[in-house]
């Protein structure tokens, strides 16, 4: 947003700061392949994000986090079966990293789009601009002209000001102001925004951890409430 709305001339330098998305892979501008599940079991590759590997601190918070989950669901179960749980909590747990990378470099955070105030006051930045070089220009071949020993010209006045410096200050002023009366509309924005990929990021990890680590739970409890069902009907039928 800064990029699209500051002054012109400075946004040239800001292009060549390191945008953090595209230095982890997570560009809204890139083009990623989504992936695709059919009957064959075949899924297109997606790219993988640029964050390192996670390290043994991280491993070990998601082991803690993995028990936890399969000590919750397996507390009032008998003997034998927590046990059964832990291990299909943990069955997929290898698989795990590699899993949550994909779906973070595959999640839309939904900042592809260019909101059009941003356009609106791009546009009103480069008619400043454009405005500051005109009375520059205007000032400059004056000058060109009066080093030339040839007549000066005769600028049109806005009280004791010329019309051309009133311009190229008027300009560089009125460039300033909507910077800085922006600023804190970008900064709103960029909470929101956050917030929305956030959002985005987490349902994400939800996705996935509801695959390898909730959808094996269940299955074991299910297979607990099938194994329960049927002694109670073995002892019914005594």
């Amino acid at each position: 947003a800064v990029s699209a709305t500051g002054w012109p001339l400075t946004r040239a330098w800001r292009r060549l700061r390191p945008d953090p998305l595209r230095r982890l892979h997570l560009d809204p501008g890139e083009e990623r392949e989504a992936p695709v599940s059919g009957d064959s079991g075949t899924r297109t590759p997606i790219g993988a994000t640029s964050l390192p590997a996670p390290t043994a601190a991280q491993r070990a918070a998601v082991g803690l986090a993995v028990r936890s989950v399969a000590e919750r669901a397996g507390s009032a179960l008998p003997a034998a079966w927590p046990a059964a749980v832990t291990a299909a909590a943990r069955s997929r747990a290898t698989d795990l990293p590699d899993a949550l990378d994909r779906a973070i470099a595959g999640t839309d955070l939904g900042l592809a789009g260019r909101p059009v105030w941003w356009r609106l006051i791009g546009a009103m930045q480069w008619l400043v601009t454009i405005t500051a070089l005109a009375g520059l220009g205007w000032l400059a071949i004056g000058w060109v002209i009066q080093a030339l020993g040839l007549p000066s010209l005769d600028h049109p006045t806005v009280g004791v000001f010329p019309v051309p410096t009133l311009m190229l200050l008027g300009g560089l002023l009125l460039g300033m102001l909507v910077t800085l009366a922006s600023k804190p509309v970008i900064g709103w924005a960029a909470r929101q925004a956050g917030r929305r990929a956030e959002k985005r990021l987490r349902e994400a990890v939800d996705t996935i951890a509801g695959e390898y680590v909730h959808a094996p739970v269940r299955e074991v409890l299910r297979s607990y409430g099938q194994a329960h069902q049927a002694l109670e009907t073995m002892r019914a039928a005594r």
